[in-house]
């Protein structure tokens, strides 16, 4: 009998171990521990068989209609100069039964476990920025975007009544813009 072989019959012997009642020396019952369900044991003549779900619940479809779109500000400065900013907005479909939604950061150091709730349908926040000369333009713009883009995404999930979720969208990168 090879190792794999003893170590799985060992493990079945310590499931089924654990799924059948006790019985002491003194003749008492010790249910297993699934019947325990808080510290003080239910006797097994008021122990309720569990009901088993024929169709376990299905995951909710995450948001739909994602539209990702970028839009200018440009602000005059003294001295023929200007400040400007371009933010990032994406925007998806109202979702049936939706309560609010949760916005989950993903940058180039991980998942944030922080998750950002609101109620509207979007999300916009500013993707790039400069102050330079006005006769320049936006200087370094689609650099930066996409700089971002590379660094920063976000993806979606609607928040529904009694503490459902549906399931996150596709993540959506900061400085991108629909086709």
């Amino acid at each position: 009998m090879n190792t794999s072989r003893i170590v799985f019959v060992l493990l079945l012997v310590v499931v089924s171990s654990a799924c059948r009642p006790l019985t002491t020396a003194r003749g008492t019952v010790v249910p297993p521990p699934s019947a325990m369900t808080s510290q003080h044991p239910v006797p097994p003549a008021e122990q309720k068989p569990p009901v088993p779900a024929l169709f376990p619940p299905s995951p909710l479809p995450p948001p739909s209609g994602m539209k990702m779109t970028l839009e200018d500000e440009v602000r005059d400065l003294p001295d023929g100069r200007i400040a400007w900013s371009t933010y990032w907005k994406l925007c998806w479909e109202p979702y049936a039964g939706a309560v609010a939604y949760e916005m989950q950061t993903l940058t180039g150091e991980g998942t944030s476990r922080k998750l950002r709730r609101q109620h509207d349908t979007c999300l916009r926040i500013e993707a790039a920025a400069g102050e330079n000369a006005k006769e320049k333009g936006l200087v370094n713009r689609d650099l930066l975007l996409a700089l971002q883009s590379g660094q920063l995404a976000y993806r979606i999930r609607a928040v529904l009544d009694g503490d459902r979720v549906s399931e996150w969208s596709s993540v959506m990168m900061v400085g991108e813009v629909s086709k």
